[in-house]
């Protein structure tokens, strides 16, 4: 009995048309919406990138700028 019933739904869906217009749309939403995704990762990845390039020159010009400080006061 199961045999065919899968082989009526395998009948059934070789004479379905496929709404191409509607497989294209929704494919393209989904390619879309993952594009958007990779962009926000991406610019959220870039910014801490350059926050912790920020935090490292500030923090090595402090330094020096301590070290010159207390050199002069040396002297």
């Amino acid at each position: 009995m199961a045999k065919t019933s899968n082989k009526k739904k395998a009948l059934s869906l070789k004479n379905t048309k496929i709404n191409e217009s509607s497989l294209f749309t929704h494919i393209s939403k989904i390619i879309e919406n993952r594009k958007y995704r990779v962009g926000m990762y991406t610019n959220h990845k870039v910014t801490l990138i350059y926050l912790e390039i920020g935090y490292y020159i500030y923090n090595e010009t402090t330094y020096i700028s301590i070290l010159a400080r207390e050199s002069q006061q040396c002297q």
